[in-house]
């Protein structure tokens, strides 16, 4: 039986099984008994997955072992110090839990739970001590995976931040990943100097790839999926078949490290970035250098094209964001705002919004038309290092510091801005 809510003194009658656990946590310290009855009548397991919770004070109680996954838990209460990885095994959970409005904070002891800065919603996965370094939405937009400075690569439900499946196979960092646009398979370049292709349904790998003796920190498919684009250490690019791993063509031209490679929508073209501040056009069926697009002042650490395939979109070392006509190639707008280099960029699949994220720690939603600056997305503590749209225009993923953050792009904190 539940207490009531209203004053006044409650009275409840308990389990036997469950006075020995209040006494332990009252032998600590002086707890509301009517709250800790609650919370245990509610289901003598500690299961309370998608309970009401609102607005309860937790602080005082003993959570270990509970699981609160898909709780409401909106304004609740909690004892905040001293929360360490040693409750992870044993709980509490709170697995696509809502602590909007609590004073729990995105980190390890509430991992995988949906927060509010001020403005925006995000989910916070943990990604257990890694860095994540890369991620890539799978093309339904249902799973994430990532890759990070601990050579393995995890997959992860978009919408709970449920770890699903962990890939080990690489060496060493992981510094990019791609799904298919099946989502069949999964391609991964790390520092180990190797690339692994990936059954994306039972997370094995099919195929470890070598080419050049370097590092790769960037992959792509194409968009029909039977090829994918690779960039590293030593300036050159290498094509390969899907089916079969062969290496198909290897592009050359950049005298500087390969940072950022994509394929334009109907895979005619690649666009690459590189440290030496360039960008470079190539055809992809021949190989041939089309075009070299200079500008940024420092190292272009990612490119990307619109979705019509017009428009490309870099972000650099030094503090900026550029758009560039794919066709002329010539630059089409700066858009500085970021106080810091700029790591990662990607156009809104309707090509209407640009997202970058950057050593400030913020993520910066643009305008394309009018190159205005219309949102800047705080939380973060670190480097920013990847940002990406998800499938369906909703929600922005962005990882850093030891964690992805899936942001929520509500209607109505949009419209506030002017954003339709």
């Amino acid at each position: 039986m539940k207490p009531s809510r209203s004053g006044g003194t409650t009275r409840i009658s308990l389990p036997d099984d469950l006075t020995e656990a209040i006494g332990r946590v009252a032998a600590v310290e002086k707890p509301d008994f009517g709250r800790l009855a609650r919370i245990a009548g509610l289901d003598p397991s500690k299961d309370l997955r998608g309970q009401d919770l609102r607005g309860i004070d937790f602080r005082g109680s003993d959570l270990e072992g509970f699981d609160f996954s898909g709780a409401d838990m909106r304004n609740c209460k909690f004892d905040l110090a001293d929360k360490s990885n040693s409750f992870r095994a044993t709980g509490p959970f709170f697995l696509g839990a809502d602590l909007r409005g609590t004073n729990a904070k995105a980190g390890d002891y509430f991992h995988s739970a949906r927060f509010h800065n001020g403005e925006f919603r995000f989910l916070h996965i943990d990604t257990v001590k890694q860095k994540t370094t890369c991620f890539a939405f799978g093309p339904e937009g249902t799973r994430i995976v990532s890759g990070g400075d601990d050579s393995d690569l995890r997959l992860w439900d978009a919408a709970t931040g449920e770890e699903l499946a962990i890939l080990r196979g690489h060496q060493s960092g992981v510094h990019s990943v791609a799904f298919s646009p099946d989502g069949a398979h999964i391609v991964s370049g790390g520092g180990d100097t190797t690339l692994r292709l990936w059954d994306a349904a039972v997370g094995e790998e099919r195929a470890v790839l070598r080419g050049r003796d370097c590092a790769v920190h960037s992959v792509a498919f194409s968009p029909d999926g039977t090829r994918f684009i690779s960039g590293g250490e030593y300036g050159t690019l290498s094509l390969w078949d899907t089916a079969t791993g062969n290496e198909l063509a290897i592009l050359r031209g950049h005298e500087s490290s390969v940072r950022s490679v994509a394929f334009s929508p109907d895979g005619s073209r690649v666009v690459s970035g590189a440290e030496y501040g360039t960008l470079r056009l190539w055809d992809a069926a021949t190989g041939d250098e089309l075009a070299i697009m200079r500008g940024h002042e420092s190292s272009v650490w990612s490119v990307a094209f619109n979705p019509d395939g017009t428009r490309i979109v870099s972000a650099g070392g030094d503090n900026t964001v550029r758009l560039w006509d794919a066709t002329t190639r010539a630059e089409l707008a700066v858009l500085p705002g970021h106080e810091n280099p700029v790591s990662s960029v990607a156009f809104s699949p309707d090509g209407t919004r640009i997202i970058s994220g950057g050593s400030d720690g913020t993520l910066r939603l643009w305008d394309v038309a009018t190159g205005d600056e219309r949102a800047i997305l705080r939380g973060h503590e670190g480097w920013v290092l990847s940002v990406a749209f998800s499938p369906d225009g909703t929600r922005i993923v962005s990882a850093g510091d030891k964690e992805l953050r899936i942001w929520y792009l509500d209607a109505d904190v949009l419209a506030a801005r002017g954003i339709t």
